[in-house]
């Protein structure tokens, strides 16, 4: 997803893995199923906050115009 919009258009992109997928999964938790439903809200905690975190960083070292997109993790 990000080669070619580096190789095309000349954008950038960082992406986040979400908390409790890929490797940020805990061992024991199967597919996407998650232990509890409060980490539902720890999940989209944290995902604001690093998301905010990254902004700042690129804003601090001078990258820009930024923008922000997402995509569905899909639903049952």
């Amino acid at each position: 997803m990000a080669k070619p919009l580096i190789k095309e258009a000349g954008i950038a992109a960082i992406i986040l893995e979400n908390p409790f997928y890929g490797l940020r999964k805990p061992k024991d938790q199967v597919r996407s199923n998650l232990h509890n439903v409060s980490d539902i809200f720890v999940m989209g905690g944290c995902l604001m906050l690093e998301s905010l975190v990254l902004f700042h960083w690129c804003e601090r070292n001078g990258y820009g115009p930024l923008g922000i997109t997402g995509m569905s993790m899909g639903g049952h």
